[in-house]
């Protein structure tokens, strides 16, 4: 029996072929979900402090260490300026939270920003109800005059008083950008943070390395603006395979010991260092996908 394969194709590149059959049917087994068990007796009262509610979010996220340092030092900073303002000292930074995050895709960096207002919240910066509004070009780019004026402005109210991630912000600024209405987008974004209106949201601009620094140049300005950028790495093989098993599990499937001991191999094999940059943790959706799908 032949079972159809769904088609998943990165942008611009040939598709991955999937793991043997064979690999697939030894690989994964499903399993019956556990059952929750309810002890209301163990529930804590307590609160943790921001720093261990955000070590406990972090461990979470395989791998990005360089990231997880920024993200720790991002929160003494805000204890910094907390404890200056109690004694009545000038803060050292302008307390405006715009960042930039440079990365390929499946690094992580949706997945960080959205700890950003919550540990915000925390401290007590942003409302217990601060959206984080996810968009993209699409969202804030019209196809006619004026449309791209109203785009931008429903989604900055929108967003108010939270974050707004922009991801690929790049394609904001295209090099053959003519009559392009991404840069009345970008002009809009701009007069948001320079205004001083209280409850603007900060941004989030998030894409490739080269193109994201490229963005940054279009517009020197906001660049100055933007005081907390953030590198996020593409993951080691190790990390691939952490990555794999947690979704395995997620998915409340078991990885036989086999399969496990062959996943550095596969990866290695299969996923090259050009299609691990444009995909990254996506690979392991990928694998096991492809590995269920074999075994149906």
């Amino acid at each position: 029996m032949s079972s159809k394969k769904s088609s998943v194709t990165p942008r611009a590149h040939r598709p991955i072929s999937a793991p043997p059959s064979c690999l697939g049917r030894r690989m994964v087994e499903k399993k019956d979900a556990p059952k929750k068990a309810s002890n209301s007796s163990n529930s804590s009262s307590s609160t943790p402090s921001v720093e261990d509610w955000l070590d406990s979010e972090l461990s979470k996220i395989v791998g990005l260490e360089k990231v997880k340092d920024q993200i720790r030092s991002f929160l003494k900073n805000l204890r910094l300026e907390n404890r200056r303002k109690e004694v009545g000292l000038e803060p050292l930074g302008n307390n405006d939270f715009d960042m930039v995050f440079y990365g390929n895709p499946g690094t992580g960096k949706t997945s960080v920003a959205r700890l950003v207002p919550k540990m915000l919240q925390r401290m007590g910066v942003l409302s217990s109800h601060a959206p984080f509004l996810e968009v993209g070009r699409g969202d804030l780019v019209g196809s006619y005059i004026g449309a791209t004026e109203q785009n931008c402005l429903a989604k900055i109210k929108e967003a108010k008083g939270g974050f707004m991630f922009i991801d690929e912000a790049y394609t904001l600024t295209p090099e053959d950008a003519g009559k392009d209405f991404g840069m009345k987008a970008l002009e809009i974004i701009m007069q948001c943070m320079t205004s001083n209106e209280t409850g603007r949201p900060y941004f989030i601009f998030a894409g490739y390395k080269k193109e994201m620094e490229g963005f940054l140049k279009s517009n020197p300005g906001m660049a100055r603006r933007i005081a907390y950028k953030f590198h996020f790495e593409d993951y080691t093989t190790t990390e691939l395979v952490e990555i794999t098993m947690l979704k395995a599990n997620d998915k409340k499937i078991v990885l036989t010991q086999e399969a496990i001991q062959s996943l550095p191999h596969l990866l290695d094999s299969l996923f090259p260092p050009s299609v691990r940059t444009i995909w990254n943790g996506g690979i392991a959706n990928r694998l096991i996908s492809d590995s269920l799908e074999v075994c149906v």
